[in-house]
């Protein structure tokens, strides 16, 4: 998607509308009003949740001062999103206050749909604070530092550079180019962590690999077995789905999986229906509410997709933020996550002790997973396996 620019006639139609709407409150000098624009990928000046902040003329002003570094950091967003602060009376010292967001693309309505921001889970903000503080070597750059910017389901994610994007094997090779002597790169990740919580929730368990067993009736690989069945899951319609495989002894094998799977999406569908003004929603296994965005289209495989995916997310974030606690004693570093794993420098001997942590977390969360740990030397050569 084309970044957009900011446009300051539309931030002109959100103050109008804002001013009409909260009339009473700024009549009564009780609402501040002010842009922002998040996620900013001028990383040298901006950080992470550090927004360009100021009411509307002294924007404006900053703009026509200096429009040329505004127009930059404002178009590398991926999206310009606009903050209202709506503030209430002072009680007790205190001032209650709400937050807003728009996008530009809503300011093209009369009046936009509005949104509660900072919905994002508390662990999952903190990680992506602690990481964006941090710099790590990767490949040619001796000071990487990524932006990071916390997802729906709870996930961080990087940007400019987005390391999580890069293939595994460019990641690893990168990221041993840091290895002092002594040191190797730990790559630590729960196995199997969304088939395994996917089975949980459906109360459904396999006898045998699903995806070697899928390769071998369908005749392909294991990886493209292992996309097919992940499809069964988060596809709107699992039998449908499995219909599309034109496979009879395939499809009778996981047939049973599919009508599991079909009835676990139907009642978390009717569970999550939004009432009133409500969106709709979705609890992760761990307890933690997921809800779409206003106005957004919804399928029964996007809510399964939103309850695994945050729990995974849930888990992870708990097992790096204890991971950096123990950085000061451990003399180890935590270096980013990615979807269900870890990167961390350390030695040969805590590679063990790493997988121990992450296990003992998502046991405190009640959450059946098991970690697979591998340790890689100077040019990402594997070292040993667990």
């Amino acid at each position: 998607m084309k970044p957009q620019a900011f446009d300051f006639e539309q931030a002109a139609k959100l103050e109008n509308y804002v001013r009409k709407r909260y009339r009473n409150q700024l009549n009564n000098g009780a609402l501040s009003f002010y842009l922002c624009a998040f996620q900013p990928l001028e990383r040298k000046n901006l950080g992470l949740c550090q927004p360009i902040t100021a009411d509307y003329p002294e924007l404006a002003a900053a703009g026509c001062r200096n429009p040329s570094r505004l127009k930059t950091v404002l178009d590398s967003l991926s999206g310009v999103l606009c903050e209202v602060e709506i503030g209430k009376a002072i009680v007790n010292g205190k001032e209650a206050t709400r937050l807003r967001r728009y996008s530009l693309r809503e300011l093209m309505n009369d009046e936009p749909s509005r949104k509660l921001i900072d919905t994002a889970p508390a662990d999952a903000r903190e990680l992506a604070r602690l990481l964006y503080s941090r710099t790590f070597v990767y490949g040619n750059a001796p000071a990487c530092r990524p932006s990071w910017n916390v997802l729906k389901t709870g996930r961080v994610s990087s940007g400019q550079p987005h390391v999580q994007g890069h293939g595994e094997d460019k990641r690893t090779e990168k990221l041993c180019a840091g290895l002092q002597p002594g040191q190797v790169l730990i790559d630590a990740d729960y196995k199997a962590a969304e088939p395994t919580l996917i089975q949980k929730a459906i109360g459904y368990s396999f006898t045998a690999d699903p995806y070697q067993t899928a390769a071998d009736l369908l005749g392909i690989d294991r990886d493209s077995a292992k996309r097919k069945i992940n499809q069964l899951a988060y596809f709107p319609d699992s039998l449908k789905a499995l219909s599309f495989w034109q496979c009879p002894p395939a499809e009778k094998e996981f047939m049973p999986y599919a009508e599991a799977l079909t009835a676990y999406k139907e009642k978390l569908w009717t569970a999550g229906t939004p009432h009133g003004k409500q969106r709709r929603f979705t609890n992760t296994l761990t307890g933690r509410k997921v809800e779409a965005d206003r106005g957004a289209r919804v399928h029964r495989g996007q809510v399964l997709s939103w309850q695994i995916q945050g729990t995974v997310a849930d888990v992870l974030n708990a097992a790096c933020l204890k991971i950096i606690e123990l950085e000061t004693s451990k003399h180890w570093k935590l270096c980013f996550p990615v979807h269900d794993a870890v990167y961390v420098i350390g030695t040969p001997e805590q590679a063990f002790e790493i997988g121990q942590i992450m296990e003992a977390e998502a046991e405190r969360i009640k959450q059946p997973l098991s970690v697979k740990v591998e340790t890689f030397g100077a040019g990402g050569v594997v070292c040993k396996c667990k």
